[in-house]
């Protein structure tokens, strides 16, 4: 797990809590539902092809058919047969076979995978691990509005992985995710806010999107939440409430919130 010491080191301290980046599972789970708002793209397409492919796709009735349309080009088809190679879903699981048709579409500018090729990349999934080229692919997808890819950039500028650290383009693509609801990107927001790294201190932010993060169910950003509202940090000393989202969190395993109510 990622930030293993800095975990550590908050359970001694009481510090705030990090959430790691989301992983290539999501990117599989991306890629194979219906294009979303922030993450379809029609970038280096003709007018209409990123519809087309899609209506293509939804005739497809056999592996062999998905197959042959993603071999002529199709990228909702080769995006559809990398997440099924990705998660093992009716194929055997094969990243480097996901890895080849997520690359196909992310040449064509489809920001799903790009982001999922960014994931594989990322953690040495079909491909070498390779930081740099991880950065590479999430800014491609991050820059048409992906939400995923910008939490996942946002996460390599912070920890300094493929890049240096640099906190200050960390804040900007959290903070481009966080106001689409992500909630992984609102609780890491948060955690810029409540250290003042690449924004100026403000523990009131930081509760703000600790809130929303943990009202979406993020076990982090409740711990983080409890931790403030029982030091009265950015908002009004509460331990009834502190309590309640420690026992949010505990209640989906968090170990650190079970020992805060023990």
């Amino acid at each position: 797990m990622r930030f293993t010491n800095l975990l550590l080191l908050a359970a001694l301290t009481g510090a705030p809590l990090p959430a790691t980046a989301a992983t290539a599972a999501t990117a599989a789970t991306a890629a194979s539902s219906e294009p979303a708002a922030d993450t379809d793209s029609t970038a280096d397409l003709p007018a209409g092809a990123a519809t087309s492919a899609t209506e293509a796709v939804s005739t497809v009735h056999t592996l062999e058919e998905l197959q042959e349309l993603a071999e002529k080009g199709n990228v909702a088809a080769q995006l559809k047969l990398g997440a099924l190679y990705s998660n093992g879903q009716y194929l055997g699981q094969d990243y480097e076979e996901a890895a080849k048709w997520f690359r196909r579409a992310a040449d064509k500018g489809d920001a799903t995978a790009q982001f999922s090729l960014g994931t594989m990349y990322e953690n040495g999934q079909g491909v070498p691990q390779d930081y740099a080229l991880a950065e590479r692919w999430y800014l491609a997808s991050a820059e048409q509005g992906n939400s995923f890819a910008q939490t996942n950039l946002g996460f390599l500028h912070a920890s300094g992985h493929g890049t240096p650290v640099d906190f200050t383009e960390a804040f900007r693509w959290y903070r481009a995710a966080a106001e689409q609801g992500q909630a992984l990107a609102q609780v890491n927001l948060g955690m810029l806010y409540a250290y003042g790294q690449g924004v100026a201190r403000d523990p009131v932010e930081a509760a703000r999107w600790y809130t929303a993060a943990a009202e979406q169910g993020n076990a982090t950003a409740q711990i983080n939440l409890g931790a403030a509202l029982n030091k009265g940090e950015g908002v009004e000393r509460d331990p009834v409430r502190a309590a309640y989202w420690y026992f949010n969190a505990a209640q989906q395993g968090n170990v650190l919130a079970q020992l805060d109510l023990a």
